[in-house]
């Protein structure tokens, strides 16, 4: 990702892709569906106005 000639990605030490922000999940539809099972099971993931 570049913006100005500036490249503004970044490999963490726990080997987390990141440009700005934001953090890269590889294309593995495994550790996709993973992750939104594990986001969808938390007791903060609602809608606004909603209660669990």
């Amino acid at each position: 990702v570049t913006n100005d000639d500036r490249t503004y990605c970044s490999v963490r030490n726990d080997g987390a892709l990141r440009a700005g922000n934001r953090l890269y999940v590889p294309n593995d539809e495994v550790l996709k569906m993973g992750i939104l099972e594990e986001a969808h099971e938390s007791v903060f993931a609602m809608h606004p106005g909603s209660t669990k």
